[in-house]
């Protein structure tokens, strides 16, 4: 049975992630950021030699990071080499979980592989980028995640606004905002497959992402409809020019290492999870 290491484990992927691993077999090792810290301080740590390492740590919301800079680079980027050099120092496979935000917007509308040079536009793409090549600089491979969507989890951007949808309540979502979505349970599986494929390739960059381009209005419009909502609740968010500037606009991924997921939030009476 292999052993799958996850840092950074109060996280919703991370939980996500461990669920999956577990049905798969892996005897999953969930780690918070205090434990991985002694993890990093011990002189002889006990892990097994031929243990997996995916780190899913970091600061990720776009407002804190752009408040809290220092504590962005910290997380996304000083941890993040810390490590994947302590995953290579002893032969361990490590891999890095990334983010769309590291392309910044999608101008020309297309869509970003994995052999596209990215170039962000907020701090918190920027420190994401600096974390995957502070991670890459000790053999880590780079997983990059499109935007997630949990409509049961009620602590997820989308689960709170099905839940006030389902109280009544209007809800204003932007229609500038764009990405490839998957459902965190979708991210897991592809996860841990590009975990697996890393066996029988030598890519070091892999996209998880879903087959719909989709701005936030038509996908929570869809996700409303299967749960039969009040669509007509949902109205579109005028931003001001500061958020514009915090905004991924066109985001989104595609793959050339990776299958496409068609994924079940665009599916008539799904229950995205």
């Amino acid at each position: 049975m292999e052993e799958l290491i996850l840092v950074g484990a109060n996280g919703k992927v991370a939980k996500r992630l461990a669920d999956a691993a577990a049905h798969r077999g892996f005897r999953v090792v969930a780690l918070n950021r205090s434990e991985c810290a002694r993890l990093l301080d011990a002189e002889h740590p006990h892990i097994h030699p031929d243990s997996i390492v995916v780190n899913c740590a970091g600061s990720t919301n776009t407002k804190f990071c752009e408040q809290n800079r220092g504590k962005a680079v910290e997380d996304n980027v000083i941890f993040a080499g810390a490590i994947s050099k302590f995953c290579e120092q002893r032969g361990l496979r490590c891999y890095y979980l990334s983010t769309e935000t590291v392309f910044g917007k999608n101008s020309s509308f297309t869509l970003p592989t994995e052999n596209d040079t990215p170039f962000p536009h907020t701090w918190y793409g920027a420190t994401k980028r600096l974390g995957e090549l502070a991670s890459a600089d000790f053999a880590a491979k780079v997983i990059r995640l499109p935007l997630l969507v949990d409509i049961d989890d009620p602590e997820t951007v989308f689960g709170k606004l099905i839940n006030r949808l389902s109280s009544g309540f209007p809800i204003k979502c932007s229609k500038i905002c764009y990405s490839t979505p998957v459902t965190y349970a979708e991210a897991a599986e592809g996860i841990l497959d590009c975990v697996n494929q890393t066996n029988h390739t030598d890519a070091n960059t892999f996209h998880i992402t879903g087959s719909q381009y989709a701005n936030v209005y038509e996908i929570l419009s869809r996700l409303s409809k299967n749960r039969g909502l009040n669509t007509e609740l949902i109205g579109e968010f005028c931003h001001d020019q500061d958020q514009i500037q915090l905004l991924l606009r066109f985001g989104g991924l595609t793959s050339t290492n990776r299958p496409i997921i068609h994924s079940t939030i665009f599916e008539d009476n799904a229950n995205a999870m």
